[in-house]
């Protein structure tokens, strides 16, 4: 019985070991033969044979199932192996046994952090490789054991933490769950805390801090979240040396943190300073620095946003050249490249509009088709790309009046919101884009359905959080446009009064040098006119009266200091 139930046990850790089959030793199986194997003697102590061989299967589980009972139940088993032939058990036993003598653990002590650090790294690697979901809870499992057995002030206290928080930000960029963004921003705070103030990287430690503050001031809307970001960045900035290879990344953290300032204020200065620390990043980043693509990316994208207030066609052009830099330095399987082609694709429509060159249009259909193709399913950047492809064929049905095009678009947006969360920064604009779509068909052909879907998805687009941000009055002229289209329709004064509130919202909330501002204004007076037909109210009447002047006004402005002032719906 005895050598019988030895020899499967071994077998089970071969298979583990050798074949690389983890289930051999977590199966239930292998707990019953292993029991059975204890069961013929009294103590194991007796048999170190039986001792060795049962506490090598519950080591080899506890590598596998990070189980505390696995782990205590090993170095029980190997506790009277290493008193007598220290050198057959595992090395990291032996440490442990070294350091603190053989006994019984309730808890694991400090020597099994590199265990459970080289085993979450590995991984970390097999999910990121492969999308392996239950390989990345495990990893992040083990990563936060190896923090929690290294005390606070231990010296590698600060590298365990970065593991942990790496991992968790990687899940929440698959999954966007806000407790992995808590969790992540409530490490990261922890780990400049346990940096002394002249570590090393510490600026690191506060580029990361003000990475994730701003992934939730995105999703939240919080003033708090992007201030401290800001106040991050600029420490990070501030105390990192201007030779260190990793400045030009403190510096494009920076910058995206001031543009999110811009775009949360509407102050030009604000997207002035971003751009300015931006090319800086840019200046100082090697040739051969492998993040100078994102570099030159984040450039653009904070252009694109001043060039939405200003209309500018240097900074149009200038987004085109440096996307194309990045797409050139970017190799064909890297997980940034869909993103890259699907902001050249947006831009190339927006030149498109600005100067009617076919071959824009044409270019940004075929570059946008491209990053729908290389964005894998489960990829964060996905639901992104499926909307600017709909945006390119947007434009194209305005060229053409293609009514596939109209259902193609209505099919990505919606699979993009599928893929979208709610909370997700980009949820909004999806739902805009829908509502906007919905809106054109219906008035092409007349489906009350689309008109009704419409509506609700453009109001879900405005309850959004944040509720100040710069494409809010957007969305509420859009809403206000197609509730009066449905009054049109079904005489219903309800759906009119909602009109003339979105549109007084959307004129509220337009700085007054925006180039929307008048779009707004002119929606508005036009729902208040209507009313006035119907009801006879004459404040109505003269609103709309100083509504159409305004309107007028700030077109007029808007046309001597821009070269094109609105730019084309998103």
């Amino acid at each position: 019985m005895r050598e019988r139930l030895l020899g499967q046990v071994r077998a089970r850790l071969r298979r583990c070991t050798i074949d690389g089959d983890p289930t051999a030793v977590l199966a239930p199986e292998a707990l019953i033969e292993v029991a059975a194997l204890l069961e013929t003697v009294s103590s194991p102590a007796e048999d170190l044979e039986i001792a060795h061989t049962a506490g090598l299967l519950y080591w080899v589980r506890c590598l596998s199932s990070n189980d505390q009972r696995d782990f205590s139940t090993a170095l029980d088993l190997l506790a009277p192996v290493y008193q007598v032939r220290p050198g057959m058990v595992p090395d990291q036993v032996q440490a442990i046994f070294d350091e603190h003598g053989p006994g019984t653990f309730e808890t694991a002590p400090l020597e099994t952090a590199p265990l459970w650090t080289a085993r979450a790294v590995g991984l970390l690697e097999d999910a990121m490789r492969a999308g392996d979901p239950a390989a990345l809870d495990t990893a992040i499992d083990l990563f936060q054991q190896a923090v929690e057995v290294t005390p606070v002030d231990h010296p590698d206290r600060v590298v365990r933490l970065g593991n942990l928080s790496a991992a968790l930000q990687f899940r929440f960029e698959r999954r966007g769950q806000a407790d992995d963004l808590n969790a992540l921003i409530d490490l990261r705070h922890q780990t400049v805390r346990a940096a002394p103030i002249d570590h090393p990287d510490r600026p690191m430690y506060l580029v990361n801090l003000s990475t994730a503050l701003r992934l939730r001031f995105e999703r939240t809307g919080q003033p708090d979240d992007l201030d401290n970001a800001l106040t991050a960045g600029r420490d990070a900035v501030a105390t990192i040396s201007t030779d260190h290879p990793h400045r030009a990344w403190c510096l494009s953290t920076l910058g995206g943190a001031l543009c999110l300032q811009g775009e949360r204020t509407g102050q030009l200065d604000d997207l002035d300073a971003a751009i300015d620390v931006l090319r800086q990043a840019v200046r100082v980043a090697p040739a051969r620095d492998p993040d100078r693509p994102a570099y030159l990316a984040n450039l653009s994208a904070t252009l694109q946003t001043r060039f939405e207030r200003t209309g500018q066609t240097d900074d149009l052009n200038a987004i085109s050249d440096l996307l194309r830099q990045a797409l050139e330095l970017t190799p064909a399987d890297h997980p940034n490249r869909p993103a890259y082609l699907a902001t050249l694709s947006n831009t190339l429509c927006i030149r498109y509009g600005r100067t009617g060159q076919p071959d824009d249009l044409d270019n940004a259909l075929t570059v946008g088709r491209e990053a729908v193709t290389v964005t894998p399913t489960d990829h964060p950047h996905r639901a992104w790309c499926l909307s600017t492809l709909g945006a390119a064929l947007r434009v194209r049905f305005g060229r053409t009046g293609q009514p596939d095009d109209l259902n193609a678009i209505s099919d990505l947006l919606r699979q993009a919101l599928e893929l979208t969360p709610a909370g997700h920064p980009n949820r909004p604009a999806y739902l805009f884009d829908l509502g906007a779509t919905l809106r054109i068909r219906f008035e092409r052909t007349g489906q009350i359905d689309d008109l009704n879907t419409a509506i609700d998805v453009l109001q879900q687009a405005v309850e959004s959080p944040p509720t100040d941000h710069s494409n809010r009055p957007a969305y509420l002229v859009n809403l206000s446009v197609a509730l009066q289209t449905r009054f049109e329709r079904t005489g219903r004064l309800e759906d009119l009064n909602a009109a003339i509130k979105a549109g007084q919202n959307a004129v509220a909330t337009t700085p007054t040098d925006h180039p929307e501002r008048a779009q707004c204004l002119s929606v508005l007076g036009i729902a208040l006119r209507t009313r006035f037909e119907l009801t006879g109210q004459i404040d109505d009447l003269n609103t709309a009266i100083r509504t159409s002047q305004d309107s007028e006004e700030t077109t007029s402005t808007t046309s001597t200091t821009s070269a094109a002032e609105t730019t084309p719906p998103p």
